[in-house]
């Protein structure tokens, strides 16, 4: 029999303490895939988000969506990624376009989910360059046309304050980019999902418009970034970051993964060269420096528990984040990313 020993921690006495606000996942792509199954969208509600440990994992966190996909265009993209745009070209807003997404927010906040951010993997399609919330029809390429970046900053604005009025939900926070040095927010790259370049200037501009919105001051909507696949990307971001926009973003939000997680052939030195302790140690010093909190908002893998639980300890120890987000808690049967599997097709 193994030997039982009993470990006590006192958080009074770590060096860089850090109050937890908890676990969550994002709700897309699943929430949009379920469409009308209320009866398999309340299961797993209850199953990720319940407070009765018999019941559910009881996570507080829930990442909102904001889509920017033309329906038109679904077919081009994979189950539930289309997520629908709330604003028509003409600038009126269909507030039942994204219902299905909408209807698992609500259901989470019934049972018990208390911490709500909205992010954004793309701007609306018609303001993009190629006209398409997949990306770019080259790799590397703005798609936001510099000329919408004031009116993209007012519709986040206009959602985070309708989600409020309307449903009680309060966004804490808002996140307008997802990985926006990715070279895979490229149409010709067959990308699936939504996604949209940013250059650093590109990005400190819908920043600073951001901020000066009256809407999102008065919903005391933080605003965070930046969202980018991996640490290396994390720390180049942070040391480009000029001193206004210190005063501005509110909190950190980073995703932990590396080539390896998409590519298990890439060679072991560039995957070492994104993610590795050093990094991982100046990521954490720049926050603490800047007094911002950490947050992982998005981490997924099909590799399997042991590998899932490793990262999550991993993260937590060396980058001691506030919240710790998966990607997408639902796939399909199959893919193996979920926590849980459901019938999304």
């Amino acid at each position: 029999m193994p030997k039982r020993i009993t470990v006590a921690l006192d958080p009074a006495q770590l060096e860089e303490p850090v109050t937890w606000e908890g676990w969550g996942t994002s709700l897309a792509w699943f929430a949009v895939a379920l469409r009308n199954h209320e009866q398999l969208r309340r299961h797993i509600s209850t199953l990720l988000f319940s407070r009765d440990p018999s019941a559910g994992l009881g996570m507080n966190i829930v990442r909102y969506n904001i889509g920017g996909a033309c329906q038109d265009q679904a077919h081009e993209y994979r189950t539930g990624a289309a997520v629908p745009c709330l604003r028509r070209p003409d600038g009126s807003y269909d507030w039942n376009a994204d219902s299905s997404q909408v209807a698992m927010l609500l259901a989470a906040a019934q049972e018990g989910a208390d911490t709500f951010e909205a992010f954004i993997n793309s701007p609306p399609w018609f303001w993009t360059e190629s006209g398409n919330s997949r990306g770019h029809d080259l790799p590397l390429v703005n798609n936001l046309k510099k000329q919408h970046i004031d009116e993209f900053a007012a519709f986040c604005a206009d959602v985070v304050q309708h989600f409020s009025k309307e449903y009680g939900i309060h966004f804490c926070s808002l996140s307008p980019f997802n990985e926006p040095s990715s070279p895979a927010w490229c149409l010709k790259m067959g990308n699936r999902q939504e996604g949209c370049y940013f250059s650093t200037r590109r990005a400190h501009k819908v920043l600073r418009a951001l901020a000066q919105q009256p809407a999102l001051q008065a919903n005391n909507t933080q605003l965070v970034a930046f969202e980018q696949f991996c640490l290396c990307d994390t720390l180049s971001d942070l040391n480009h970051t000029p001193r206004d926009l210190w005063t501005q973003v509110d909190r950190i939000n980073l995703h932990t993964y590396t080539s390896k997680h998409f590519l298990p052939s890439v060679v072991r030195p560039y995957t070492v060269w994104q993610d590795n302790a050093l990094w991982r140690k100046r990521v954490r010093k720049l926050a603490q420096k800047h007094d911002k909190k950490l947050w992982i908002s998005e981490f997924g893998s099909g590799r399997g528990a042991f590998a899932l639980a490793k990262q999550v300890i991993r993260d937590i120890a060396q980058l001691r984040p506030s919240a710790w987000v998966y990607w997408q808690a639902v796939e399909a049967p199959g893919v193996g990313w979920g926590l849980l599997e459901a019938p999304l097709e």
